[in-house]
């Protein structure tokens, strides 16, 4: 009751209460002018009623899946053209308490045209009448750990370590090297004294 929607529901059971008992007063309250501003009057009372009594309950928010601000919109534009009419036919009665009933009357038809602008502006806007709308939405993170185990599958060129060579066992060869190294000193038979050195390296 304290919203602008409970307010106007509140609003509008008074006034329909109170054009009742003013036209019900009155000496012709058996004539069908009458008749229509009392049903009018009776129907606006315990539709509201049973909505007020929804909201407070949070019936509507439980079954969120019906539009509730459409049904309220064409239930609220309705009953105030119903107002219009039933109070225009009251007002020209000329007795005083179909006047007051006819003023009430006005009052109840300006807010059922308010409450069905409001619910017609939230029904376009996608709005629903109780409640919060909530949207899941789905979103995909990536850790740096994923990414980490991801960027293993893809090989890796590190530039800086050069690929090891296959060790040789030079010691072994220089042995070879050695062992195949001979000196020969020759000397000539037929020119004793000229002796030649010939050092050959295999």
């Amino acid at each position: 009751m304290t919203t602008l929607p409970g307010i106007l529901k509140g609003a509008a059971m008074l006034t329909n209460i109170i054009g009742f008992i003013c036209v019900m007063v009155s000496e012709l309250n058996y004539v069908s002018r009458a008749n229509w501003f009392n049903f009018v009057a009776m129907g606006g009372f315990w539709i509201t009623g049973i909505l007020l009594v929804f909201y407070l309950f949070h019936i509507i928010e439980k079954f969120y899946m019906i539009n509730w601000l459409k049904i309220e919109f064409g239930y609220c534009a309705l009953w105030s053209f119903f107002y219009m009419t039933a109070s225009i036919a009251v007002a020209a009665g000329g007795l005083e308490a179909w006047a007051a009933a006819a003023f009430f009357g006005f009052v109840a038809m300006a807010i059922y045209g308010f409450d069905a602008y409001l619910k017609f502006k939230g029904w376009r806007s996608g709005q629903i009448a109780q409640g919060e709308r909530t949207v899941a939405t789905a979103s995909s993170t990536m850790s740096g750990e994923t990414l980490e185990q991801e960027g293993s599958l893809t090989p890796k060129c590190d530039s800086d370590k050069s690929p090891t060579p296959r060790t040789t066992n030079w010691g072994r060869f220089l042995n070879s090297t050695k062992e195949a190294t001979q000196s020969i000193e020759t000397q000539d038979d037929s020119e004793p004294g000229n002796g030649e050195k010939v050092h050959v390296v295999i």
